[in-house]
């Protein structure tokens, strides 16, 4: 390892850079290494579509092993949506393959002057051809290039939607595990690369593990740190529910008024009755083993009962579009987003058309989350008699005007730039109504009902981002857990926890720490999801787990200052490229209308309170614009 390969899609050149010791201890993970990478060889104002706007799949010292906690990879480039920073961590099989590769993390440069994708195994890395592969979506593509390089091919792909330059196009790894939100995918599209594909280690036999341990400074203190975790899985609500079936993607449930937003954030009152475990069950396809090693098993996967709800997307170009997800390839991952997307947002009350739309966003390499953005969108200013459109809850019409965004023809041509840029293309009056921030659409999860994921939401170099800060509701008196209150006394929490709708000095403070620790896991690739203090690794035993990988001796501080230097780096790049304080806001909606049901009845934001705390948070983070 100590390796960054880098390859140049234009000449087909590659070439490896040595990194020191010193280098992989400061920037451990690639959400460090990329954002410098991005600050030192790229110009401010360069364009998101230049040929040599990089794009970045690190695994660094730490992530992308078969054990607890560490099977995740990172993508990082420039955000087609905001402009500014966009990375994305992912979970699955490709990250391990990505480390079997003996490089820390592949570059991806210039652009090709035909479809092609990029083949890396060790010893060698390729710019093969990839004609007979564009316009199939990432299924597809996956099956076609597994088959042509053998069963240890691991393929982060893009769909329709990437090679379209949709603004929120993913990049889809092993079927199912997308680095979602940002757009990147847009920006290998118009690299014209369609895959990456690395050569991993055989999946079954002593290989597989000989090839990790090998890598691995104390083999039996990560196994200790394991065993522990797994005794106390099942007495920890969240770990247990994100272990057991149907998981963690599952969540939502009745009685969530002013946790999920509905409608575009009008309303509170969501639909769910048909959204029972026993209803995921039935429809259940895996529900271990995505993420290789890790004995949480979070990612399930589901079938939507070969429904196609009567829908005909057309984004298919010919091919198998997908719509019945009853296969065992991994398109159904239930990522924890997407439900609340299609449910919440769109108003679907059909859970089969809710699944299937799930793996259709699988196939076609586009983000549930700011789809559903710019489809809420429309259907309020159809309910509004602004313009024509689908309306709130009509599958067939979502379908098709979401298979419109992808192939970027009739209304979805101006949605596929994302809420912001069409609203201003609609006219200053619409953009009321085109809910964002930094450009990137909102998040189902409620700003007025958990304030202070509302300031990260804000704040954060990389907008509202749901996995930003550890949600209130679980620090909150009356829905929250008392362990996870106690564990978070070391980060400020007082012993009677915090309510959800508040916003007090105490709760920013809490809200910086947690800021912090979480960007220091981000920083090296441990997954949030076994992480402090809702999970089973405390902070201290996540130190333990680093040090036992990578011979370090790590503290929980030493966590905090990566986390730090991440953000911060982040914001640098994000004000180089013109995103500042004066961007650090919400949309008016969540100031002015209140949630509208269940016991945070009447809650709403407070516009003076909001921006002194935005303010207070920058301080505290140590930012001075």
């Amino acid at each position: 390892m100590n390796t960054v390969l880098r390859v140049d899609l234009g000449t087909g050149q590659a070439r490896i850079q040595q990194l020191t010791d010193d280098e992989r201890r400061r920037e451990p993970g690639f959400g460090l290494f990329g954002v410098r990478l991005l600050l030192g060889e790229t110009p401010a104002g360069r364009d998101v579509y230049h040929p040599d706007q990089p794009v970045v799949f690190g695994v660094g010292a730490v992530a992308g092993r078969r054990m607890l906690a560490l099977p995740k990879f990172s993508v990082v480039g420039k955000s087609p949506l905001s402009g500014g920073i966009a990375e994305s961590r992912v979970e699955g099989p490709f990250g391990p393959a990505l480390r079997d590769t003996g490089h820390d993390a592949i570059v991806l440069t210039g652009r090709a002057a035909r479809p092609s994708y990029v083949l890396v195994s060790a010893g060698r890395a390729e710019v093969l051809d990839g004609e007979g592969l564009w316009g199939l979506d990432t299924a597809e593509v996956t099956e076609r290039l597994v088959a042509r390089h053998g069963e240890q091919a691991h393929v982060a792909a893009i769909g329709p939607a990437g090679e379209n330059l949709v603004r929120f196009a993913s990049i889809v790894a092993d079927y199912g595990n997308a680095a979602a939100r940002m757009g990147l995918g847009a920006v290998l599209g118009a690299k014209n690369c369609k895959a990456l594909v690395v050569i991993g280690a055989p999946e079954s036999g002593s290989s597989d593990s000989d090839s990790q341990e090998a890598g691995v400074a104390d083999p039996a203190g990560v196994e200790r740190i394991t065993a522990d975790y797994v005794a106390r899985m099942s007495a920890n609500p969240l770990t247990h529910s994100e272990h057991q079936p149907p998981g963690f993607g599952t969540w939502p449930a009745e009685g969530l008024e002013g946790y999920l937003g509905a409608r575009n954030y009008r309303t509170a009152k969501v639909e769910l009755a048909e959204f029972t475990a026993d209803a995921y069950l039935e429809r259940m396809g895996t529900s271990e083993g995505n993420c290789p090693g890790c004995p949480q098993d979070c990612m399930k996967s589901f079938t939507d009962n070969g429904t196609d709800n009567g829908a005909d997307n057309g984004a298919d170009n010919g091919a198998d579009n997908g719509t019945d997800n009853g296969t065992d390839n991994g398109s159904g991952l239930l990522h924890q987003e997407a439900v609340a997307a299609f449910a919440g947002a769109l108003a679907i009350t059909d859970l089969d058309a809710v699944l299937e739309l799930n793996a259709w966003c699988h196939r076609q390499g586009v983000d549930p989350v700011s789809l559903a953005g710019v489809l809420a969108f429309r259907c309020e200013l159809a309910e509004r008699d602004l313009l024509d459109g689908p309306a709130f809850g009509d599958v067939a019409a979502l379908r098709n005007l979401a298979g419109q965004v992808v192939r970027r023809d009739g209304a979805g041509a101006l949605l596929a730039d994302g809420v912001a840029r069409a609203a201003v293309a609609l006219g200053v009056y619409i953009e009321q109504f085109a809910l964002h921030s930094k450009g990137i659409e909102m998040c189902g999860f409620d700003p007025r009902g958990s304030h202070g994921l509302a300031l990260a939401y804000a704040v954060h170099p990389l907008g509202p981002r749901y996995d930003a800060v550890e949600h209130d509701i679980d620090f909150d008196p009356i829905d929250g857990q008392a362990l996870f209150i106690a564990n978070a006394a070391r980060n400020g929490c007082p012993p009677d926890g915090l309510a959800m709708a508040e916003l007090p000095d105490v709760k920013v403070e809490l809200v910086a720490d947690l800021m912090q620790l979480w960007s220091g896991y981000d920083a090296v690739g441990l997954c949030l999801f076994a992480a402090p203090p809702t999970r089973n690794l405390s902070e201290d035993s996540a130190a333990e787990l680093i040090s036992a990988v990578t011979g370090w001796d790590v503290k929980p501080a030493d966590v905090r200052d990566w986390g730090r230097r991440r953000l911060s780096l982040m914001r640098q790049y994000n004000l180089r490229e013109g995103l500042t304080s004066a961007d650090d806001v919400l949309p008016d909606r969540f100031f002015t209308l209140p949630v509208d049901g269940g016991r945070l009845d009447g809650a709403v934001l407070d516009r003076a309170q909001f921006t002194a705390a935005t303010s207070r948070l920058r301080e505290l983070l140590g930012w001075n614009r």
